[in-house]
């Protein structure tokens, strides 16, 4: 039986239902294929390519930090401010900065001077203090005991 409008008595026109079904929370197919993975889901030589991956990208990042932080301002192509940022934009920004951020250096770590031990010209002088030679023969002498 049709319904009918009260007022003038006429049959109402059809109106569309939409059902509404609430969606389980848990469900065993999801709705979307997944598009990420769990780490679980990789084999043990892609885990093994992200840790390595992973592992280049943080020394790169902490190499071009070092460098950023301890080179001198004229030392450096920009402003050291703007750098900062791109450090942190992965993977390109250590990259970038490491290959055109830095002048080219004059083959001395930035910062440091090279300075000889005592004034001393010569690079290959020891610093080590000289071995007593009591101690020299005190060790001789144990050895030597030992060995009776």
């Amino acid at each position: 039986m049709a319904d009918r409008n009260l007022v003038t008595g006429e049959p109402e026109a059809p109106v569309a239902s939409f059902r509404v079904e609430p969606v389980p929370l848990t469900t065993e197919e999801p709705l979307m294929k997944r598009s990420h993975k769990r780490w679980s889901d990789l084999s043990a030589r892609q885990q093994a390519a992200i840790l390595t991956l992973a592992s280049v990208e943080l020394s790169l990042t902490a190499t071009a930090a070092a460098d950023l932080w301890c080179r001198p301002a004229g030392q450096v192509r920009g402003s050291k401010a703007l750098w900062w940022p791109l450090l942190f934009v992965q993977p390109i920004g250590p990259i970038v900065y490491l290959t055109l951020g830095r002048s080219p250096s004059t083959g001395q770590p930035a910062g440091r001077t090279p300075r000889s031990p005592a004034g001393d010209p010569s690079p290959m002088r020891s610093t080590a203090a000289p071995v007593k030679r009591s101690a020299a023969r005190s060790a001789n002498a144990w050895s030597a005991r030992s060995k009776s």
